[in-house]
């Protein structure tokens, strides 16, 4: 019978940082982190809601569909 021995990427010392040569080191998981992190809270915070306005005429009201349209563009 064959023993299975696999070839892993861990290496045989734990230091606390790894460089990333040939694995995913320490700071490319922290910068994914942090630019995940980064890109939720700037959804989060951004939402593309319009402004609630109510028209006072009808050139306003015509003003307002015109620049919905056109942002919709």
């Amino acid at each position: 019978m064959k023993a299975y021995k696999p070839q892993c990427s861990i290496p045989d010392h734990i230091d606390g940082y790894l460089s990333s040569p040939d694995i995913r080191g320490t700071l490319d998981i922290v910068w994914t982190c942090v630019a995940t992190l980064l890109l939720f809270t700037w959804t989060v915070l951004h939402l593309n809601i319009p402004t609630e306005t109510t028209s006072k005429g009808s050139a306003q009201s015509t003003y307002r569909e015109m620049y919905l349209t056109a942002r919709k563009l």
